[in-house]
């Protein structure tokens, strides 16, 4: 029992070694990806070369091939030398051997073929065949990357160079520095082994993204579903990368916003939400409710003032003749039209006024 107790712990242990192992090979995969990504975007077909065979001694992969043999194709352009044509349709043909399917094949089948045709009429220009294209053994390498884009990294306090960094050195200890727009600066120290190539990456921290949100006082602004304060907002530090925010405030509808942030950019934003539809009925139906105050007051006015002279009119000596009372009678009329359209306005108005209020509280 205690026997097959160890040899289990014994198997565990060994599975944990080799899951760290391969972790660590993916690490170093892709930061040799990305170096050879890197250099082969900036015309650096040599270092792209060199990472990608890297990458391809630690991770095989079909589309590493693909990628070699594209570095090597675009080497030959700038280059012109037979042997490297002969290396990218070897790389080529060794691509479409595999069972990897998707535009990368069509794009081989291309290439190879026009690289054949180019082969063929240096060939017939009797041009020299092609030979191995050898590399120096036993050389100390270092290659520096980093993610970050545009970055220039120097070692031992020399004049830097552009992302990925690749050089042959003495072997021990060296200091790196990298730096890259909107990034801080990174140190890393790297030890050159005898003999070897050394692949070390430099992580360089992005700067904080600014941001300033200007608006209404009374709009809440969110960043990625969480509440962040009230605009405006003189000052607003973020981490680079996608973002969603949100401008709300009561009547309106919400203002959104997809955004991606570089490093050590600086954004102003200016949410400008448009009002709901019980807003703007809000609205109409407010300013119905003041007219129809207005209209009210007037009648009301009116009402008043005929009231009073008419009281006034009925006290004096003109009420004792036919044409004192008929005038008599025409202000009483005008006092009940006055009285009418007060109390309708009065009615249309509050009513107005409720819905308003409803409107608001609703919304």
């Amino acid at each position: 029992m205690k026997l097959s107790r160890w040899c289990i712990l014994v198997s565990f242990c060994a599975l944990q070694a080799a899951a760290q192992v391969a972790h660590a090979a993916d690490a170093s995969a892709k930061q040799l990806f990305v170096a050879g990504q890197q250099a082969y975007d900036a015309g650096r077909y040599d270092v792209a070369i060199k990472a990608f065979e890297e990458a391809q001694a630690v991770a095989p992969s079909d589309l590493l091939i693909f990628d070699l043999a594209q570095c090597y194709r675009k080497k030959f352009l700038a280059t012109g030398e037979p042997a490297i044509l002969e290396k990218a349709i070897e790389l080529y043909r060794k691509f479409l051997a595999t069972p990897s399917r998707g535009r990368e094949r069509a794009m081989a089948s291309d290439a190879i073929a026009e690289s054949l045709l180019v082969q063929a009429k240096r060939v017939g220009d009797s041009l020299a065949p092609p030979s191995e294209d050898k590399k120096a053994p036993g050389r100390t390498e270092l290659m520096l990357v980093t993610e970050a884009p545009q970055a220039l990294i120097s070692l031992d306090d020399q004049s830097p160079s552009p992302a990925p960094f690749l050089a042959t050195v003495t072997p021990g200890e060296h200091r790196a520095r990298g730096s890259a727009p909107g990034y801080f600066p990174g140190d890393a120290r790297v030890t050159a082994v005898e003999g070897r190539f050394i692949v070390s990456e430099i992580r360089l921290k992005p700067r904080p993204v600014v941001l300033g949100v200007s608006g209404k006082p009374t709009s809440v602004f969110q960043l990625d579903g969480v509440t962040v304060g009230t605009t405006p907002i003189e000052r607003l530090e973020v981490s680079p990368g996608h973002h969603h925010v949100v401008a709300r405030r009561r009547g309106y509808q919400a203002w959104e916003r997809d955004l991606e942030l570089l490093p050590g950019t600086t954004l102003q934003l200016d949410p400008a939400p448009h009002p709901t539809a019980r807003r703007r009925a809000m609205r109409w139906t407010g300013l119905a409710a003041g007219l129809f105050a207005a209209a009210a007051l007037t009648s009301g006015t009116v009402w008043a003032t005929q009231y009073t002279s008419a009281l006034a009119y009925r006290n004096q000596t003109g009420m004792r003749t036919e044409r004192g009372i008929e005038q008599y009678q025409q202000q009483l009329s005008t006092i009940e039209q006055a009285r009418n359209w007060t109390a309708a306005s009065l009615a249309l108005g509050g009513g107005l006024l409720i819905t308003t209020l409803t409107l608001y509280w609703l919304d």
